[in-house]
């Protein structure tokens, strides 16, 4: 797993879904989807997700998330709130057990029905309440602030995921984040020789001139 985003103190972290890394994009405007967590008390986080601009017919059914690498997933309890937007089956289990087709490894998936009429479309939110199975440990909004492991060598990190059906006359989907995600790190011995070979320009340069 990879560093957490820099987020200043805030009250809330909010995640702006307005880029698509695989697929077709969503028909609206962007940002198609928003997440926000904020902390509630010690060791409870309140976890927000909204539909704001998916077109009609659009749906979310996959979306996945990100845990920092210190904490177990498989020890977040989710309580479910009925406040109007449909409930999804959550999977938790080893640090990087989901991939999202496309790009990245993430820690955590939320399954939301795929037919019929309770899908999580246009205008819907949902909400969760989330705290940690662990007495020595307190999870807060910043714990979810992480990226993804990247798939490949060459794949992008994100900080989450969702997978977005329904698009171009129902028969589009496309994976969107919040964000271009980053590219990978080079390995230390990639640096080397990248080192290596600006130092030996260098001198050829300056024999040159």
């Amino acid at each position: 797993m990879l560093a957490c985003a820099f987020q200043a103190d805030a009250a809330e972290i909010i995640f702006d879904y307005n880029y698509t890394y695989t697929g077709t994009a969503p028909s609206g405007n962007a940002p198609w989807l928003q997440v926000t967590f904020e902390n509630q008390s010690s060791n409870l986080v309140r976890m927000t997700f909204q539909a704001n601009n998916l077109a009609k017919g659009e749906f979310v059914t996959n979306w996945y998330f990100n845990l920092n690498p210190i904490l177990d997933p498989s020890k977040l309890i989710f309580t479910y709130y009925d406040i109007g937007g449909p409930s999804a089956v959550i999977s938790t289990g080893a640090q990087d057990a989901f991939k999202a087709p496309g790009d990245g490894k993430f820690d955590i998936r939320f399954a939301f029905p795929n037919a019929g009429s309770n899908l999580f479309d246009g205008n819907d939110t949902t909400l969760y309440m989330i705290s940690y199975d662990d007495p020595d440990i307190k999870i807060s909004m910043k714990s979810f602030n992480f990226y993804s492991t990247p798939d490949t060598g060459d794949s992008k990190s994100f900080l989450s995921a969702a997978h977005v059906q329904g698009i171009a006359t129902g028969a589009g989907s496309g994976h969107v984040s919040p964000g271009e995600g980053l590219s990978p790190v080079p390995e230390p011995g990639t640096l080397l020789l990248l080192g290596l070979g600006l130092i030996g320009i260098g001198i050829i340069l300056r024999e040159m001139f």
